[in-house]
């Protein structure tokens, strides 16, 4: 399960904001929902990659707010009711997950842990103080939950 190290130009968001708490991330699971009924209203859309963005997380209390969203080319005109990110430029280590070895949930969280528990502290890098996130493109089928999903986690060097 070795990642590949990318260094990401960077993009824009457009999308749907829901609070979670690590002991529920069924709200998660429901913005998706909502985003795939309003996905077509969001403006200058790019193709096909969706992220899921982790954007804020406190460690302490477990509280975080995620965002389900569309690349887009521009930050202009952003659907009432929905926010817009620009995510900077970063280096990441990126996994993918295959569907066919379990659920999405289930496979994201064997990947954070190999990542903190075994990866980071054999590698040469520390963990960048940025959002993780997954991101969805042509091999991910939503209809029946099968392909893969990419998990990217910021790094830089020691």
């Amino acid at each position: 399960m070795e990642p590949r190290i990318v260094d990401d130009s960077g993009f824009l968001t457009v999308g749907l904001v829901q609070d979670f708490t690590l002991d529920d991330t069924q709200p998660i699971g429901k913005i998706w929902e909502r985003f795939a009924r309003e996905m077509d209203s969001i403006p200058n859309t790019t193709g096909d990659r969706c992220f899921g963005i982790c954007i804020e997380f406190d460690e302490t209390s477990g509280l975080g707010r995620y965002l389900a969203g569309a690349e887009v080319n521009s930050l202009y005109n952003v659907p009432k009711g929905m926010a817009g990110r620009a995510m900077p430029p970063q280096r990441y280590a990126v996994f993918t997950h295959s569907l066919s070895d379990g659920p999405i949930d289930q496979g994201l969280l064997e990947i954070r842990r190999y990542f903190t528990d075994i990866w980071l502290p054999n590698s040469a890098y520390k963990r960048a103080y940025a959002p993780d996130f997954e991101m969805y493109d042509h091999r991910f089928n939503s209809r029946n939950m099968s392909g893969e999903v990419d998990l990217y986690i910021p790094i830089t060097e020691k």
